[in-house]
């Protein structure tokens, strides 16, 4: 019943928004935003309005019709409110074994917890919570945040390969809507720029002058990136997903229509 092509944008408009309001904490984001997020919604539209009026197809008028009407992609807003609150759980407890005796760290445990409470009802997050191959499926893919893209060129900032994958998946977004693409190609061109390095986490970033210094060596990395998929990746999800996280991870580079 979700609209992706709203969930995509929401995604977006979201991660923009937050860009002009720095590295705020999330719990005290979120505190702000309660208080006065309409006030901090017009101030970071018009922040990012003049940057973005040029995309085709309405991209701006979108965006701040995200954050001034309540009732738009209100469905899309509470499923990307879910993945806000399961990342930075998914984050805080990575840190908090060895933060544990830190000052008031228990209330930011106790304040993501109630939080997350609030969402029980929401289907995909019950689902999520009962799936354990589901919480094994993102923390495989978590781990790409922990990798270097060019780790043996420095770069300031370094840059994870998660973060790579969400720039490419924008990059994307705007490349089809500056060539009027339809809606599912919109759709399937951001997708596969989210997913299209999700093999590197099981066989690392392989730099293009390694795969190329040796006839044939590109071709059996591709094919034992697929081994791996089959082997660790895809038991952890619905058979119905595996063919589509194929289309966007296999020959990611070519032209191709799932019939």
């Amino acid at each position: 019943e979700l609209d992706w092509l709203l969930l995509i944008e929401g995604g977006i408009f979201e991660f923009l928004h937050r860009l002009v309001l720095t590295d705020i904490k999330p719990p005290i984001f979120h505190r702000l935003m309660e208080e006065k997020g309409r006030e901090l919604n017009q101030w970071a539209i018009a922040e990012i309005k003049p940057n973005i009026q040029s995309i085709p197809g309405g991209f701006a008028e979108r965006f701040e019709r995200y954050f001034m009407e309540a009732g738009y992609a209100a469905k899309e807003k509470r499923v990307l409110e879910a993945a806000h609150y399961l990342a930075t759980k998914w984050e805080f407890d990575i840190i908090y074994d060895m933060c544990h005796t830190y000052y008031g760290i228990d209330n930011t445990r106790r304040e993501i917890d109630g939080k997350l409470r609030t969402l029980e009802g929401l289907p995909c997050f019950d689902a999520f919570l009962r799936s354990n191959n589901y919480q094994g499926f993102i923390n495989l893919l978590g781990e790409l945040r922990f990798q270097q893209r060019w780790s043996r060129s420095p770069r300031i900032p370094a840059t994870s390969v998660i973060g790579h994958m969400l720039i490419v998946a924008i990059l994307s977004y705007f490349c089809a809507c500056e060539m009027g693409a339809c809606r599912q190609r919109t759709i399937n061109d951001f997708l596969g720029g989210l997913f299209h390095d999700v093999p590197e986490v099981l066989t690392r970033d392989i730099v293009s002058p390694v795969k190329n210094s040796v006839a044939g060596l590109d071709e059996l990395i591709k094919n034992i990136e697929q081994e791996q998929m089959e082997r660790v990746l895809y038991p952890l999800i619905p058979d119905s997903w595996q063919r589509e996280l194929e289309y966007y991870t296999n020959d990611e580079f070519s032209d191709k229509v799932i019939l």
